[in-house]
């Protein structure tokens, strides 16, 4: 594990809120890395900088290369490389021109040139950058661009105001890219459920994923009502939606490939009726929704979504969030519970999938409780979506240092390069080790008590900084149950093998049938009773949720059977 807060030394003595924090790996050259925040240019030039390190992530530079440098630099940022191109591009909130939405490339961002501006609008949220580079046939190499985004313009042959929506262009490396902009919620407002939002709008969060196969993917809230408590937040209620176009966005119905299951229209429904308390505050972060998608680089039918929604506490003032996390083996047609069960108190999601299929989710949750409250970065792997790996990179205070209302701001991000993952979160930067319990580097001046200014004397305040991360697949520890209840479990399953087949235990108490014919559905009636035994000896969340899915798998193996078995019926009836 390699953990680096990003500040380099010519910086000691910043003390800003740098949040935000997006992540670019060049897939040409995992050494060559960018990390973009919410930073000023310290000298108050008219560009705000990126990090960029060359050595995979030891050392790192700032760059002062995005133009519309404002208060805090950009309002919004999100950084991408090409695949194959070593183009790198932006999607940006202008920091002197608020709403104002720019788009930029760069071949080389280690040199003075600033980004280049590709395209431009008003009136946006979150702009989200995806790319994906043709593989081959006659727009081989061509990188194709995605960028999620809310437009608060946005009207539509489906309602007014369906603000979710992708910008693209399918050749950003050419000298003039054509964007379009596609709105991909068409289930119409409905203005009095939405209450004051005039026009009706959606939540800001819009997230592409796109697949090397053409395959492209976006999740986003999609709001059904508004109601404006009178004291700064509103109560929203809302949609999670899923859409996807099979064809590099390009369609003859763009975004419109994946038709729900219930009414039919374009967009999957992966939760409905989600509550969010938009504006409110946790441990003095700003909360109102979060999302994240990643799709499988080897197989595009398999993706995850991760997303946070609202609950109401016990004492009628306490603020709940709950991070959920699903998975699609269905090009995302239906969604099963992954073996993470719903985590409290977490926020900024962060999904990838590498090269094996391995999936890496990085969250951030609140603990403890009044000046004991601390944020804790955590990052969690699953080969099987059963079993999952956690690790806390870091817990650190979550005391109102002034002015840090969004403390750790609304990001944290995650992307895995073949096998490797790499990331970035913003965590407060007191470079005390016990508030990084995989170890740290810092470059900024610095004693593992305080933090000093350039000169290495003058303190300098402890503030909020980007912190990159580096790291292979973590696997589960995995707790095998007692001796004596796999003997019971054994001994019940070859009890009940009678076509000279048999079955095995792996290291997660899964049970796998060894041969030779297909032994039915009392069989695997059985297997998952078993596995549920085996499970129940695991004294673990990890065994709880491994109970509920072997119960579950009973339950659909039965109701499958007696709709079978209620056909047949029928059929001998009608004789």
């Amino acid at each position: 594990m390699k953990i680096v807060d990003v500040i380099p030394l010519a910086m000691s003595g910043e003390s800003r809120q740098d949040v935000g924090a997006s992540i670019a790996v060049n897939p040409n050259n995992p050494n060559e890395i960018v990390i973009a925040a919410l930073t000023a240019d310290p000298n108050g030039g008219p560009n705000a900088p990126v990090f960029v390190s060359t050595d995979g992530g030891d050392t790192w530079l700032a760059k002062n290369i995005v133009p519309g440098d404002g208060p805090t630099g950009t309002y919004g940022i999100t950084v991408k490389y090409g695949r194959t191109s070593n183009e790198l591009y932006a999607g940006i909130v202008k920091g002197n021109a608020p709403d104002q939405l720019a788009i930029l490339r760069t071949i080389n961002p280690v040199a003075a040139a600033v980004m280049a501006q590709m395209d431009s609008g008003g009136d946006v949220e979150q702009p989200y950058v995806a790319v994906g580079t043709v593989p081959g046939g006659p727009d081989a190499g061509k990188d194709r661009l995605y960028m999620g985004l809310n437009d608060l313009n946005a009207t539509s042959q489906w309602g007014p105001a369906l603000t979710s929506s992708i910008r693209q262009t399918m050749d950003a490396l050419s000298p003039a890219p054509v964007f379009n902009s596609i709105l991909l919620d068409r289930r119409p407002k409905t203005p009095g459920a939405l209450q004051d939002l005039t026009p009706p709008r959606n939540g800001p969060q819009v997230r592409p994923a796109v697949h090397k196969d053409g395959t492209v993917y976006a999740v986003f809230y999609s709001w059904k009502t508004w109601a404006d408590t009178g004291q700064g937040p509103a109560l929203v209620t809302t949609d999670v939606v899923v859409v996807r176009d099979d064809n590099w966005g390009q369609s003859a119905d763009p975004y419109g490939s994946l038709l729900d299951s219930g009414d039919g229209v374009a967009g999957q429904r992966v939760a409905m009726n989600v509550p969010l308390l938009f504006d409110g505050t946790l441990g003095f972060e700003q909360i109102g929704g979060d999302i994240s998608i990643a799709v499988d680089p080897t197989n595009s039918s398999i993706l995850y979504v991760a997303w946070t929604e609202w609950q109401q506490g016990s004492s009628g003032n306490q603020t709940v969030i709950w991070l959920q996390v699903r998975r699609s083996a269905d090009r995302g047609q239906t969604w099963s519970n992954t073996g993470l069960s719903a985590v409290r108190n977490a926020k900024s999601p962060g999904l990838a999938i590498n090269d094996k299929g391995q999936v890496g989710l990085i969250y951030q949750q609140l603990t403890g409780s009044g000046n004991n409250q601390r944020w804790e970065t955590h990052l969690a792997f699953s080969q099987d979506a059963v079993q999952w790996s956690d690790t806390v990179l870091a817990t650190v205070i979550a005391t109102n240092y002034t002015p840090f209302y969004n403390f750790i701001g609304d990001y944290t991000n995650i992307m895995a390069v073949g096998n490797i993952f790499y990331g970035v979160f913003c965590a407060f930067n007191n470079p005390a080790s016990k508030y990084f319990p995989q170890g740290v580097k810092f470059q900024r001046n610095h004693n593992y008590i305080g933090l000093f200014g350039v000169d290495n004397l003058t303190p300098v305040a402890p503030s909020i900084d980007p912190f990159f991360f580096e790291t292979s697949f973590i696997p589960p520890a995995v707790k095998i149950p007692e001796q004596n209840v796999l003997g019971i479990v054994v001994i019940i399953l070859f009890g009940i093998i009678g076509d000279g087949g048999g079955a095995y235990i792996d290291g997660s108490g899964h049970i796998h049938i060894i041969g030779p014919g297909d032994p039915g559905p009392v069989w695997e009636y059985l297997v998952s009773l078993a596995e549920y035994r085996l499970a129940a000896a695991l004294n673990t969340r990890a065994g709880l949720e491994m109970q509920k899915l072997a119960l579950q798998n009973v339950a659909n193996l039965a109701n499958a059977q007696i709709a079978q078995i209620n056909g047949q019926l029928g059929e001998a009836t009608s004789e």
